[in-house]
């Protein structure tokens, strides 16, 4: 963890534009089913 990073200046070469891959926040959260039941004696 103590090494030290080495930055350099070279060129990155091709770079490519991703397409957002990602789902909707409203899609990642998880969807509570509610089941109502009544009992009757």
């Amino acid at each position: 963890m103590n090494k030290q990073i080495e930055y350099t200046d070279e060129p990155l070469g091709e770079l490519n534009i991703v397409a957002d891959f990602l789902p909707l926040p409203q899609e990642l959260v998880f969807k509570e089913e509610n089941v109502e039941v009544t009992f009757t004696t």
